[in-house]
């Protein structure tokens, strides 16, 4: 995950807001654990790392698109 910091006039402040949102759903929609887990997986086989399948990201109940509607949010 990237970290990084964001600025912009006090006008566009709900502009940003809401883009960033957006683009914080639609980056976790993609699901980036699962395909890090399916990738390093893949470049792993057939070299005796069974215990790969117990690392597996597993998928809670977080409906991610609340973020949309919360009053709070930060990354």
């Amino acid at each position: 995950m990237i970290h990084d910091s964001f600025g912009c006039h006090a006008c566009h402040v709900k502009t940003m807001n809401r883009i960033i949102r957006e683009t914080f759903v639609e980056i976790m929609e993609a699901e980036p654990l699962q395909k890090l887990y399916e990738y390093t997986k893949a470049r792993l086989s057939g070299q005796g790392l069974a215990e790969i399948d117990n690392v597996k990201p597993m998928r809670g109940t977080l409906d991610i698109r609340k973020v949309l509607e919360s009053d709070y949010f930060f990354i």
